[in-house]
């Protein structure tokens, strides 16, 4: 999995349950009312989140699920959607990234249907990430630009860049150098204008990984100068290592 991936895929799964119950019980009886259901299921999610931290991943899949059938039992497609995110990230880092894409998607449509801007656009970034990392970049490329369209309608400065970066990823990779530098060279501007270092740290090791595809070794390795200067105590140590292997190919 490599490092923007991982970023990601950290950054969907940080965001606090709002409105999740701590007091379910440890099982849901036959028969019980929804409101004790929908207990049982933020108890489950909580109960995945926790389990994420501790990489225990067959565990994460097995109550994701649990949560996922008492969601669709009840209708509550927001809690439909959060328990499909875990299905996918059990999937995922269980090494089956193919089955995490589907769960993703559903999970996207579900919060766009509730009304749930934010989880439809991490879920939206989450699908659109895996099926560039195995190859299908036309069907990540559509959901980035969902990704897209809804950061610009909520004036997600911060989102628009990180897409935008994410797109200009997928189109190196395509070959579509032209999409590539017009979507990485404006997630450098929004970052910039914002004063985000660490967005503009990506977005520049990304345009020189652009130019080391077309063979423009000078200008790749003034980004990559660039990048080196914007690094601080609080940079990953993983972003660190890649931008001087990344030198080091130039």
């Amino acid at each position: 999995m490599n490092r923007i991936l991982a970023l990601i895929i950290i950054v969907f799964f940080a965001f606090p349950s709002t409105g999740l119950s701590q007091t379910a019980a440890n099982k849901t009886p036959p028969g019980a009312p929804p409101q004790q259901e929908a207990e049982r299921i933020d108890q489950l999610i909580t109960e995945c989140r926790q389990l994420m931290s501790k990489n225990s991943y067959d565990d994460v899949s097995r109550k994701a699920e649990e949560a996922l059938a008492l969601s669709r039992k009840i209708r509550d497609k927001v809690r439909q959607s959060r328990s499909l995110t875990y299905v996918a990230l059990g999937a995922f880092h269980s090494g089956r990234p193919e089955e995490a894409i589907e769960p993703f998607k559903q999970a996207a449509a579900l919060a766009g249907e509730a009304g749930d801007k934010r989880l439809q656009l991490l879920a939206l970034n989450s699908a659109g990430t895996l099926l560039g990392e195995v190859g299908r970049a036309e069907e990540a490329l559509y959901f980035y630009a969902q990704s897209l369209a809804l950061c610009r309608e909520q004036n997600d400065r911060r989102g628009e860049a990180t897409v935008l970066r994410n797109l200009g990823r997928v189109y190196t990779s395509s070959r579509d150098y032209s999409k590539a530098q017009e979507a990485l060279q404006s997630s450098l501007d929004i970052s910039r204008a914002l004063g985000e270092p660490r967005l503009e740290y990506d977005a520049l090791t990304l345009l020189a990984g652009l130019e080391n595809a077309r063979a423009n070794y000078k200008l790749a390795l003034s980004y990559q100068d660039i990048a080196l200067k914007l690094e601080s105590a609080t940079t990953p140590a993983s972003a660190k290592y890649g931008l001087r292997n990344d030198i080091a190919i130039t």
